[in-house]
């Protein structure tokens, strides 16, 4: 685990980067990783990679919308009403949703999706067949989406 973690720090050392990842953020990895990975095999199964996401937060958080503002959940709640008549459809201010949706920064989001679509595919490809998810690769992986500026770093 120690070889892991050195190699981690040599990267984002080596990108510059080092400073904007705290121990609490490493330690909230760790334990979001191991609620998948309680034997600490450092693998877990695909079919638990989106759940893991979920738990990520800070610098190693990968979502589509880093934005709470524009999840689905918190869209629809603020335009729920208790109104009924035209515009209202199951509850939803239609009129309302169109303005909050109008808002929306639709480029920052379609680009924001296309590196999570290949983060993803990324992990995928990578995994070991029989064991899953590495942590290891993972880490790197995510550090390569998050944090390192392949235009500095290659330099």
């Amino acid at each position: 685990m120690s070889l892991i973690f050195e190699s981690f720090s040599y990267v984002y050392q080596r990108s510059g980067n080092l400073s904007l990842v705290s121990r609490d953020e490493i330690r909230a990895f760790k334990y979001a990783w191991a609620k998948f990975d309680p034997e600490g095999t450092g693998y877990i199964p695909k079919e638990d990679f989106t759940k893991l996401l979920g738990y990520l937060s800070g610098i190693f958080a990968m979502r589509i919308h880093q934005d709470e503002n524009y999840q689905i959940t918190n869209i629809l709640g603020d335009c729920r009403t208790d109104a009924t008549g035209a515009g209202i459809i199951d509850g939803v201010d239609i009129d309302a949703l169109n303005r909050r949706l109008s808002i929306m920064p639709i480029n920052k989001i379609r680009r924001q999706r296309f590196l999570f679509n290949l983060f993803y595919e990324e992990c995928m490809v990578t995994a070991d067949r029989d064991n899953g998810i590495g942590f290891n690769q993972l880490l790197i992986t995510l550090a390569h989406y998050n944090i390192i500026n392949d235009s500095k770093s290659l330099r």
